[in-house]
């Protein structure tokens, strides 16, 4: 919630609910200054909790989906830890593009991976992807190391490859294959769209767990070591 505005701002005034992505500023403070054309706001009946949860998660997977002009109807998508917050998110905006999904996921999150609309669920765990899928045109990399490293088989030549986990991605694809490493910059007309579209229905927000904010420290360890949806 705004709780001051400068001078010049004329779209916000104090008692405004709205969300942001906050790139490089961070988040654990009580007060943050951000530049008001970073500022989404949280429509009425979105709860200040599921605002919360929009920006980072939505923001890098849509950018991401469209940082090397994919995806179009038709396309073969592969998506890489597609149970986890960024990945759930790619699921469905690659097949509400009319995208064909494939997704990777553990055993135990393969129903839930369906339910978000994905073509094919391959277990991560027990079987390997390069067996199931071949020609994709584009695939999303939210896992890095040896994931990566095995993507380069199946990706077609002209396709395009985009990771958040490994910043080096752009100097390893083989050739006739395209990569970039995403890192997601504000934008508050699509995220006002994405928070639009889950008021809607038409995309779903898993809000796995909240904790207060004298809970950081075990947030943090919880989101790293039990892979959250």
């Amino acid at each position: 919630m705004i709780t001051a505005v400068g001078d010049r701002v004329t779209s916000f005034q104090p008692g405004d609910r709205v969300m942001a992505h906050l790139y490089e500023l961070g988040a654990y403070a009580d007060f943050v200054a951000v530049a008001a054309q970073d500022l989404a706001r949280i429509p009425g009946r979105l709860s200040d909790i599921e605002g919360a949860a929009l920006p980072t998660s939505a923001l890098t997977a849509g950018q991401a989906l469209r940082s090397l002009g994919g995806p179009q109807p038709g396309m073969t998508v592969l998506i890489h830890g597609a149970a986890g917050a960024v990945g759930g998110f790619a699921v469905q905006l690659a097949k509400a593009a009319g995208a064909t999904v494939a997704a990777t996921a553990s055993t135990a999150n393969m129903g839930y991976v369906a339910g978000l609309g994905a073509d094919l669920i391959i277990d991560y765990r027990g079987d390997r992807f390069e067996d199931h899928v071949s020609d994709v045109d584009l695939a999303l990399d939210f896992v890095g190391g040896e994931t990566l490293e095995r993507t380069w088989m199946v990706v077609k030549t002209g396709g395009a490859v985009l990771s958040i986990a490994q910043v080096d991605v752009a100097d390893r694809p083989p050739n006739g294959v395209r990569a970039s490493f995403v890192k997601a910059m504000p934008d508050a007309k699509y995220l006002e769209h994405i928070a639009d579209e889950v008021l809607a229905g038409r995309i779903r927000s898993k809000i796995a767990k909240v904790f207060a904010g004298d809970e950081l420290p075990a947030a943090i360890e919880w989101s790293r070591t039990s892979h959250p949806r």
